[in-house]
């Protein structure tokens, strides 16, 4: 069971991976940290023995669900697979941002399960196998894809900042009315 504390934090974005990409996971999850989102990434998030259930109610209440695709991640789904459920609960609601990291020189398999062809119309971005352009293609991300309004109740003002080391000003009114309260930024 999610514990009480994790049963009330709420998260920004989701970040699916094989454990083959652990890695590479927990790098984006520390850059998402940074900019202050709330990351939800199963071995940073999850306590040992919570069930499969917790999961996917984290999945459902987290408006974006990022996907990281490496050669080989979508053979062979099974439909009894925890990263099959992960992928088909994030599609099935319509209302939820899905945002596709490749790595390399990864190709969409022929053949997708129905829930989750539209995974190739998504908001695509290409990493290379040496990892040289991380960093242009996560702020591409925050700035393009990331809507502050759409997860003002979990961003953590303490530690938000906009990329390059620019100052986030705005007048207090217009912050409290778009983005967050007094309260919610301390």
């Amino acid at each position: 069971m999610i514990s009480k504390e994790n049963k009330m934090a709420k998260h920004g974005i989701f970040i699916n991976h094989r454990h083959t990409n652990r890695g590479l996971a927990g790098r984006i999850y520390d850059f998402f940290e940074r900019k202050g989102i709330s990351p939800f990434l199963d071995n940073h998030s999850l306590s040992q023995g919570e069930y499969r259930r917790d999961l996917i109610e984290v999945i459902k209440e987290t408006p974006y669900f990022l996907i990281l695709l490496s050669n080989g991640v979508l053979d062979n789904l099974s439909a009894d697979g925890m990263y099959y459920q992960e992928l088909e609960t994030a599609f099935n609601k319509s209302d939820r941002r899905i945002i596709v990291i490749s790595i390399g020189d990864f190709k969409f398999p022929q053949n997708l399960p129905e829930p989750i062809k539209s995974i190739s119309e998504c908001n695509f971005y290409q990493l290379a196998l040496d990892m040289s352009n991380f960093h242009e293609v996560m702020e591409r991300v925050f700035e393009k894809d990331i809507s502050q309004e759409l997860i003002r109740d979990v961003l953590n003002w303490k530690t938000l900042y906009t990329s390059k080391g620019n100052t986030y000003l705005m007048p207090r009114s217009k912050l409290e009315a778009e983005i967050a309260t007094l309260e919610n930024r301390f």
